[in-house]
């Protein structure tokens, strides 16, 4: 509506509670074949790809390695995996928060807003204390052109984590939608000191510093842009 020549960009925050994935080894691991063409066969069947494999084996691990398991296919692009693995989670264990946090970013990724927004803001119903449930649930509002209520998630987020850059720069994205320029770069500045290198937070105060006739200014911030990461500019 106001002529941006550019969108202002929604960085997710995809936060599994493990950090380091373990995954059981196999009888398969245990006996290699012994000799020297036997396991180069071997070496190159492991190498191959197979969902309908990979899938079969992650589903036999524990609730947090499956959702682990889940959001590495889920950052590589592989959603099916990803959706197949969540839904595995949620039919044993459905109280667990975290699949369904990461099951509604997932859904927002794919483009499926309603359903985020109900796997989301359920997975708040169980954990209301996570401040990254509330980020993705004002990325979500704002997909669905409501940014008051994008306004209120990041407030919420914010009490918990007043220092989150992606927090203070989602409040600047939901401002921006309202029309309040005014406010958006206030806080997009914030996003920024907090973290000099957010990229997304650099684009969009350049936007809209650009859209307020502020051209020096926004020329800083899209080269601050362009210092941290020249292919994405």
């Amino acid at each position: 509506p106001f002529g941006f020549q550019r969108r202002p960009r929604w960085p997710l925050t995809l936060i599994t509670p493990l950090s380091v994935i373990s995954h059981r080894r196999r009888s398969d691991e245990r006996c290699m074949p012994s000799t020297k063409k036997k396991r180069r066969r071997q070496r190159a069947k492991n190498r191959r790809f197979d969902p309908a494999r990979t899938a079969s084996n992650e589903l036999e691990q524990t609730v947090d390695e499956a959702i682990a398991a889940a959001a590495k296919h889920q950052l590589a692009g592989r959603y099916t995996l990803a959706a197949g693995l969540y839904a595995h989670v949620l039919s044993v264990a459905p109280q667990h928060p975290d699949a369904w946090h990461l099951a509604g970013v997932l859904a927002y990724q794919q483009g499926d807003h309603p359903k985020a927004l109900e796997f989301i803001s359920h997975a708040i119903e169980l954990a209301p204390d996570r401040a990254h449930f509330y980020i993705n649930l004002s990325n979500v509002y704002c997909a669905l052109r409501q940014p008051k209520k994008a306004i209120e998630a990041c407030r919420v987020a914010l009490r918990m984590t007043p220092e989150s850059p992606l927090a203070w720069s989602n409040l600047g994205n939901a401002h921006r939608d309202l029309g309040d320029l005014g406010q958006a770069t206030k806080f997009y500045r914030i996003a920024t000191e907090h973290d000099p290198k957010f990229y997304d937070a650099h684009i969009n105060l350049g936007t809209v510093l650009l859209h307020q006739n502020r051209t020096k200014k926004a020329e800083q911030s899209f080269r601050a842009a362009l210092a941290i990461d020249s292919e994405r500019f």
